[in-house]
């Protein structure tokens, strides 16, 4: 029997209690989250933080996710935080110049456009999609970017994953 209440907001086993994550990123701890949130001056919403020191990013299992839409959108994998390239920070620093005011990037999809978690307190941990190839000003607010709704918080998308 698999539960959709969990501290961090995935769809559990009672058992194992392990996500569905698989590849997952070297595990960090609570201080180097604080230390993210510090550098880019801004303050995670907890289901995220909690997702990020338990898996610490990696690729799901399952690559489908059921937008609030009821579209289908594709995970390639979760951005986590290591000193590599394809890191939540390097690819914040990547595309800052362009990503909507307010958006960070926490996914990505197979072609390289961004699920983005907002921290602005507009729409507060809401997550977007963002296609990099249609961006034609750079800052605009989410509201006015190219940026879709997939979830109302982070909880909700990854529970909206599709088993297959």
């Amino acid at each position: 029997m698999e539960t959709k209440s969990s501290w961090y907001g995935l769809r559990l086993k009672p058992k194992d209690m392990k996500p569905k994550i698989k590849n997952i990123y070297a595990l960090i701890n609570s201080s180097q989250v604080i230390a993210v949130e510090n550098n880019l001056g801004i303050t995670l919403p907890v289901d995220y933080k909690h997702f990020l020191i338990e898996t610490n990013g990696g690729e799901p299992l399952y690559h489908l996710v059921k937008t609030i839409s009821g579209g289908e959108e594709a995970v390639g994998w979760f951005l986590g935080i290591h000193g590599a390239s394809g890191s939540l920070l390097s690819i914040y620093q990547q595309y800052s110049r362009h990503l909507p005011k307010g958006a960070l990037p926490i996914a990505v999809d197979p072609f390289g456009n961004l699920f983005c978690i907002a921290t602005d307190k507009f729409n507060y941990g809401k997550i977007f999609f963002w296609q990099h190839e249609s961006t034609p000003q750079t800052h605009l607010s989410i509201k006015d970017s190219n940026c879709v709704l997939v979830a109302p918080d982070f909880e909700y998308f990854v529970n909206s994953f599709i088993e297959n």
